[in-house]
């Protein structure tokens, strides 16, 4: 083969690697703009978007001059040209959009966050009551020897908080300190031994964990053998902190998150003062924040 024919195929293969390159390039910067396109979709379609109060509600005050009604609620309705149902409705009103009516809520947001009625209250009720024995149990251990000075000033942070105020930095602590005692209990079950207390019909023993058979005995009414009496106080504070929060240390999370369940099949309406007001479509945007004089408290995201 000549210096010709070897020079006319490296030029061919460089032509045909650059035009690969520039495939190549073009594919890339065509998925950067595709993956840029879907990241705009995505915060456009959860961006909160306000319409501005117009001539229709200028006269109307956004505080409320109505017991029992929201602000803004009235200038809601003379935007939106509906009613305020009152307090005897599940929800504060009937608005047509495209033709259709939805049932919708008004909502005042305070620095990202707004407040529930007796809906939420009464949603909040079961979970706050367990808030408040889980509480309990934690005043109940916090003499025990068994426990490290260092759990003890955890729990201590504890004694004053009450179930109707649960700022966001103390449910953080909360689940953390559950999650704490969940593994401590674990350990401190471990270092029980093991009993024989039962002889199925068949002959064969039964064995299981002391605490196992503690509980057994409550169940029953029945006192535990003196033979573990050495063991006593490692059993009541096991028993003490059986609570189902310590149990599953997730649940109390997840029970508090689950409170946004209570906008299901409504639409949200959020009011300002000076921005107007905005329609949610669907309820992702928004998390559980806290609890405040025994309400559920929620976050809108992306305002």
């Amino acid at each position: 083969m000549d210096t010709n024919s070897v020079d006319a195929i490296d030029i061919s293969s460089s032509i045909t690697n650059t035009k690969n390159t520039k495939k190549q390039s073009k594919k890339k910067v065509e998925s950067v703009v595709q993956d840029d396109e879907n990241i705009l979709e995505t915060i456009n379609k959860n961006q909160i978007k306000w319409t501005n109060w117009t001539n229709r509600s200028k006269d109307i005050p956004f505080k409320s001059t109505i017991k029992g009604v929201g602000d803004g609620e009235q200038k809601v309705v003379n935007e939106l040209d509906t009613n305020i149902l009152g307090q005897n409705s599940d929800f504060d009103m009937k608005v047509s959009i495209e033709g259709i009516e939805y049932a919708c809520d008004v909502k005042k947001l305070d620095n990202h966050t707004f407040n529930t009625g007796v809906k939420g209250r009464n949603a909040l009720r079961p979970i706050k009551t367990k808030i408040t024995d889980l509480l309990n149990s934690f005043r109940k251990i916090l003499g025990s020897n068994i426990l490290t000075q260092e759990e003890i000033t955890i729990l201590q942070n504890f004694e004053e908080v009450s179930p109707d105020e649960l700022c966001v930095s103390n449910i953080q602590k909360l689940n953390k300190l559950l999650h704490l005692l969940h593994e401590k209990r674990k350990r401190i079950i471990l270092t029980l031994p093991n009993v024989q207390p039962f002889i199925k019909k068949d002959g064969s023993i039964v064995e299981m964990n002391l605490f196992e058979y503690y509980n057994i005995c409550v169940i029953l009414k029945q006192d535990v053998p003196e033979e573990f009496n050495e063991f006593n106080n490692i059993l009541m504070l096991l028993n003490d902190i059986s609570h189902e929060y310590i149990l599953n240390p997730d649940e109390l999370n997840n029970s508090l998150n689950s409170l946004v369940s209570i906008f299901s099949g409504l639409k949200l309406i959020f009011v300002d003062e000076k921005k107007g007001y905005c329609i949610l479509d669907n309820i992702s945007n928004i998390h559980f924040e806290r609890i405040t004089r025994g309400h559920p408290r929620f976050r809108l995201l992306l305002v």
